[in-house]
């Protein structure tokens, strides 16, 4: 997962704001999973869950879409003002059938296609 607008976030409201919204989407994200699922920050904007489940790929990719579709919003404060910020995150799916290197490398890859986490103002 690959949290939207950082970087643009933090240029107009501070890095403290960025920061706050990476929080935001790993307190929605972790509490919507399993005591058994691992949540992890990978790098810049992006994190990693590790997800094991019984049921098929469909049912999962249909359980993800559903908790990252939802709409996240919240009121940062910053000076005397507080501004609503949509939070939302690109994402995606592998199944691990691989080496670790090669979930590795899907993972790059895909934060790469979003910009390396990085949008700018």
């Amino acid at each position: 997962m690959v949290v939207n607008r950082i970087q643009a976030i933090s240029a107009r409201f501070g890095v403290d704001a960025g920061d706050w919204m990476l929080l935001r989407f790993k307190d929605h994200v972790a509490g919507q999973l399993f005591a058994s699922d691992r949540l992890f920050r990978w790098t810049g904007s992006a994190m990693v869950a590790i997800l094991e489940r019984p049921e098929g790929v469909d049912y999962v990719r249909a359980l993800v879409k559903r908790m990252l579709d939802a709409r996240i919003e919240a009121t940062y404060r910053v000076a005397a003002r507080s501004v609503l910020i949509p939070v939302s995150a690109a994402w995606s799916m592998f199944l691990v059938a691989s080496t670790v290197e090669g979930i590795e490398k899907q993972i790059q890859a895909f934060i790469a296609a979003q910009g390396g986490g990085r949008d700018f103002v």
